[in-house]
């Protein structure tokens, strides 16, 4: 436990109960709130660690950024004494920085494709941590409160305690402006290479009765790699064709893109109204527009058809493939009647037929 010049004299139980009771009232906003106005920097390396707070009786406490604990931080400029104490000696989390600035340290790099790893001097910034949070957020499609998790806190802290985590909002807003530079760098692309693409659009409708339509492009870039980027998921008004088209000359308009190879849409009847919409509207824009006056433009989606299919086959086949989970249902339903089967299993060797149950 740590204590202030003031509170040296108490023992070390008076000292816990302050700091319990401390605790306690601060989570009910009740006994201190944050210092208000400007506050002077702070150079002592224990405040990444710490977050000062006022009493309303006016001592000033520390609390841990890592466990909420209040520790008292003594009467001087910063009070910083008796922190960096607790951090050296009994923080188990944190570590002292290093104080040698010509101390270099190396670290094994893996390469981005996984070939193998190389030697580099680690370089921190700030910025690019929040840049590559961004990125981890979209790539493996997380919620924005997985930044507010305690795991995740504690792991950042344990990799680098200088690392300080976005809250919800913030990691909105670096969301947002990694949109927009995205964005741009993608518009100045099509705009230098006048690259010809493909796309693929899709529409569905939710339970509330709201239409939506996704649209995305496929093209080959200047490294000939195949490249894909969702240029606009929005809400439309219904799937007659002409709405359809009207919705793919907007994006396309957005985006600065003249030039189309094919167009992927299912094979519904307004789909070919949209087509004609299509082909009418390229034509007008660019002499290269489309290719082969538009006869190839349209690419029936073989997902979709395999989906019909698929759907037109389970209705003769409706009773049996219904009759499969009221089975199950209907064993698992009771206790002894699921004991029973399980016991008819084992005797016929029927190890496998046990994961169903």
């Amino acid at each position: 436990m740590a204590y202030s010049s003031e509170e040296h004299s108490g023992s070390q139980s008076d000292d816990v109960l302050e700091n319990s009771s401390s605790i306690a009232k601060e989570k009910s906003g009740k006994s201190e709130v944050r210092l208000g106005g400007r506050k002077c920097k702070k150079k002592s390396k224990c405040w990444l660690y710490f977050q000062e707070y006022h009493a309303k009786d006016g001592g000033r406490r520390a609390r841990c950024k890592q466990y909420g604990d209040l520790y008292a931080c003594g009467s001087g400029s910063n009070g910083a004494t008796n922190l960096n104490k607790y951090i050296t000696s009994k923080c188990k989390k944190y570590r002292p920085p290093n104080n040698d600035p010509r101390q270099t340290f190396l670290a094994k790099q893996t390469n981005l494709d996984g070939s193998g790893s190389t030697l580099a001097t680690p370089r921190y910034s700030a910025e690019e941590c929040r840049h590559a949070l961004a990125e981890m957020l979209i790539l493996d499609e997380l919620p924005f409160r997985f930044v507010e998790n305690r795991g995740f806190c504690e792991f950042c802290f344990t990799m680098n305690p200088r690392f300080d985590v976005p809250s919800r909002r913030i990691i909105i807003r670096d969301l947002y402006k990694l949109y927009v530079e995205e964005r741009i760098k993608l518009k100045q692309y099509f705009k230098s290479s006048q690259v010809r693409v493909c796309l693929t659009t899709d529409t569905w409708t939710l339970i509330q009765n709201i239409n939506y339509m996704v649209v995305t492009t496929h093209f080959i870039d200047c490294d000939w790699k195949l490249q894909k980027r969702i240029l606009s998921f929005s809400q439309i008004t219904d799937h007659r064709g002409d709405s359809i088209g009207r919705c793919i000359e907007k994006v396309l308009l957005d985006w600065g893109i003249d030039k189309i190879f094919t167009i992927t849409m299912d094979n519904a009847t307004a789909t070919a109204t949209a087509i004609g919409y299509m082909i009418r509207k390229l034509n007008s824009w660019h002499v290269d527009g489309v290719i082969f006056e538009g006869k190839y433009l349209h690419l029936r989606c073989g997902a979709h058809i395999l989906n019909l299919i698929v759907s037109d086959g389970l209705k003769d086949l409706h009773e049996s493939v219904v009759a499969i989970p009221n089975t199950v249902k209907y064993v698992k339903s009771s206790l002894s009647r699921l004991a029973k089967f399980k016991n008819v299993l084992n005797k016929r060797s029927w190890g496998i037929m046990l994961l169903l149950c």
